[in-house]
């Protein structure tokens, strides 16, 4: 679901891809309440289902910028490797800081176990998402950018 978010930003710059990570964030939450899990409360706090999502078109965006040259390819993949990592950190550390102890119990585990979970959580499917992130945002941009040429 981060991916549009990403490729809006980079196509359309920080204010499009906030508004698209907005929408993401919303729907998040939309889920939480339509869709319970025991878990689910997490993301009825919009400092963990919003910022985050709001924070990826402008993390992406500005990773983007700030890589000179023209090598667009290398800008594209460094956009939604920061977009992605700007997700799973801050979703992951928000939960961290906040609900550690409500996850544990949630999930019935002890505040370790929790606390090797969110960690373990962002480490296998980080660089994952990382990797999916990068082989699909950099073919479509290129291609919307042909397109729109």
């Amino acid at each position: 679901m981060h991916l549009p978010v990403i490729i809006g930003a980079i196509i359309e710059g920080p204010v499009v891809g906030a508004i698209i990570g907005l929408f993401f964030g919303l729907f998040s939450m939309f889920q939480a309440v339509t869709n319970p899990t025991p878990t689910s409360f997490l993301f009825l706090n919009p400092l963990i289902a919003i910022v985050p999502r709001v924070l990826i078109g402008i993390t992406a965006y500005y990773a983007y910028k700030i890589i000179p040259g023209k090598f667009n390819s290398i800008k594209y993949a460094v956009a939604a490797a920061v977009g992605t990592l700007t997700n799973t950190v801050l979703v992951l550390g928000l939960i961290y800081l906040i609900y550690l102890e409500r996850f544990a119990k949630a999930l019935g585990m002890d505040i370790e176990k929790a606390r090797a979970t969110i960690v373990g959580i962002g480490f296998t499917n980080g660089l994952p998402e990382v990797l999916v992130s990068i082989a699909i945002v950099v073919p479509v941009v290129i291609g919307v950018n042909k397109i729109r040429k």
